[in-house]
């Protein structure tokens, strides 16, 4: 007996000519339950926030876009401030545990709230949302004043429907990647980065190894 499968839930538009088949996908997955993709169906050019983490042989850049030392400061003050407190009240054996507890559920939420850049051969992944190769266009880079209003979407190239990679500490630095995929609902992305340089020289080479491979 074959155990029931829920289906995914779909978030974006919902574009014509997406349909369930039963049977399976050449993603090994099982294509009668939609994946969770953004604007799209689960097809190869989508911003899929289902796709799988690379494998470190194919990968050709990777940044992990942690706090700067501020806010690992301001959450260290945090953190001592309420120890202190209850170390005062209830003894120096409560706060020196509330001191270890609230500090490792801090740096536990900062790095794992601390998205995952990633450039392979299959393309562009930030966290869970994965930018297919095929669908990589130009990009550059932006900094300071050019970042900040690009953020505030005052820059023409970069919609309102940008798709932004940039938590709330995001260094002060972003890669700009247009997106070539006409169907999907994200022109551009905006990755935040504080190796742009290097960053970019991933993603022009993998662009162009594709476009010589096409």
């Amino acid at each position: 007996m074959t155990a029931s499968v829920a289906p995914a839930v779909v978030t974006g538009n919902h574009f014509p000519g997406c349909r369930r088949v039963g049977r399976a996908g050449r993603h090994g997955r099982v294509v009668g339950h939609l994946r969770i993709v953004a604007g799209h169906c689960g097809d190869d050019t989508a911003t899929d926030h289902n796709a799988g983490m690379s494998s470190d042989r194919d990968v050709r850049y990777r940044e992990r876009l942690l706090p700067g030392l501020l806010w690992w400061l301001v959450v260290a003050a945090l953190v001592a401030m309420v120890a202190i407190a209850y170390g005062a009240a209830l003894g120096t054996g409560i706060g020196v545990i509330t001191a270890v507890a609230l500090g490792a559920i801090a740096v536990a939420g900062l790095w794992f709230g601390s998205p995952t850049v990633t450039v392979d051969d299959r393309g562009l992944q930030c966290g869970r949302a994965r930018l297919p190769r095929s669908a990589i266009g130009d990009s550059f880079a932006l900094t300071g004043d050019e970042l900040r209003a690009a953020r505030r979407g005052h820059r023409s190239e970069l919609p309102a429907s940008t798709y932004p990679v940039l938590p709330v500490w995001s260094p002060q630095s972003a890669l700009a990647i247009d997106v070539t995929d006409p169907v999907d609902p994200h022109p551009a992305w905006l990755v935040g980065t504080r190796r742009p340089r290097e960053f970019d020289a991933a993603i022009s080479e993998l662009r162009d190894t594709s476009a010589g491979a096409g």
